[in-house]
């Protein structure tokens, strides 16, 4: 009599290696991410929403705006954050005078962004009095329609701030900050603008932080 062989069961899943686990538990260890939103105050000269009338000369703004920060990144040592970031304000208002001392109100809200890398320094990590760098381009144009009278260049975003820790990897707190723009557009009317956005702004900040060691 031929008897049939016992069914073989398929081996077991292997295990992820060791070396693979922990790598993966190292960078999510080390992961950073910051949001904050406030209030802005941008000025600057050929600041604009139209540029009927400038005849050569610069116009000058100042006005309000609601800021918003997205950063991300991970620690490459302790206290010290790298990564790609974004500063993002929408100018909701404002006044734009004239050359001939002539003032108007902001009749389009303007779109600023600087997108690049950024730096945060933590003096008593993980939480406490805190540094930023964010360094990119930069745009600023009419919110309604981005291809309009678009300005871009070089942007520089300096802030400083201050957290608490409020749970195992959670900070809150505040941050004031600087924004800087040089930039440059194509002629409009034959006449070529040159933006300086400045702004500074108080936000405040969430931030999802490394494990404290």
């Amino acid at each position: 009599m031929v008897t049939s062989a016992a069914p073989v069961e398929p081996a077991p899943p292997r295990p992820a290696p060791a070396a693979e686990t922990d790598a993966t538990e190292r960078r999510m260890d080390s992961l950073y991410v910051r949001l904050a939103v406030g209030m802005g105050f941008p000025f600057g000269p050929d600041v604009a929403d139209v540029y009927d009338g400038r005849d050569g000369e610069a116009l000058q703004f100042s006005g309000v705006s609601f800021a918003m920060d997205w950063m991300g990144g991970v620690a490459v040592m302790p206290g010290l954050m790298l990564g790609l970031g974004a500063a993002s304000d929408a100018v909701l208002g404002g006044t734009v005078r004239e050359p001939d001392q002539t003032e108007r109100d902001l009749e389009n809200s303007l779109y600023y962004a600087v997108i690049g890398g950024f730096a945060d320094f933590y003096t008593t990590p993980p939480a406490g009095l805190h540094f930023q760098t964010l360094l990119g381009l930069a745009r600023l144009s009419r919110s309604d329609d981005l291809g309009e009278n678009t300005a871009v260049g070089f942007g520089a975003v300096l802030g400083i701030g201050y957290e608490l820790a409020v749970g195992r990897r959670w900070n809150l707190g505040a941050l004031a900050r600087m924004a800087i723009s040089p930039l440059g557009m194509d002629a409009v009317d034959g006449d070529e603008p040159s933006p300086t956005f400045f702004e500074p702004s108080l936000l405040l900040t969430a931030t999802f932080r490394p494990e404290a060691k």
